[in-house]
């Protein structure tokens, strides 16, 4: 398995030509800043590595705590954490699952303590999903895009590393 040098190596030398890809396909220069975004952010921050005590969950800070009942619930390399697309779909529903709850708290807060910036924050916070999800649905798939490109990147890298070590395993005992 590489380790997390390797990965995010890996991610840099991919970048350009998958950034290159985006600008082709969508012509969009957000959209390739906001797929770039995606895409090293789940190299370095949201790889399936985070079932284990990895450079990635360490990248998380005073944050990491988050993926501490993620990595005792999914065994390292199933399908929940290194399925190319499962993998990548389960990690986004797992943080978005966390943010909701981070938001609630924050609503329920501002609702007990600070009533008048309640309103504000529930306007500001419906206005911005209705604009995304409206005016600017290429966005969401340009995310979705890179956060898959760097799951199926870090899922390649280890299969491949594990292949060639069970072939070298295989020729040294036939030697």
């Amino acid at each position: 398995m590489p380790s997390g040098k390797t990965h995010d190596s890996i991610a840099w030398y991919c970048f350009i030509p998958f950034s290159y890809l985006c600008w082709y396909l969508t012509n969009d220069l957000e959209a390739v800043f906001i797929y770039t975004f995606a895409y090293f952010f789940s190299n370095l921050m949201f790889s399936g590595d985070l079932d284990l005590v990895s450079i990635q969950s360490k990248r998380w800070g005073i944050f990491r705590w988050i993926w501490i009942p993620y990595r005792k619930m999914i065994p390292h390399r199933s399908k929940w954490s290194h399925g190319i697309l499962l993998g990548t779909v389960f990690r986004i529903f797992y943080l978005g699952t966390f943010l909701s709850v981070f938001y609630g708290i924050l609503y329920f807060i501002s609702l007990q303590y600070l009533p008048s910036i309640n309103k504000e924050l529930i306007h500001s916070t419906n206005k911005g999903v209705i604009f995304l999800k409206h005016q600017q649905p290429i966005y969401f798939v340009t995310i979705f895009l890179g956060l898959f490109t760097g799951a199926t990147l870090h899922t390649t890298a280890d299969v491949t590393v594990s292949k060639i070590k069970r072939i070298r395993k295989k020729r040294k005992k036939k030697n």
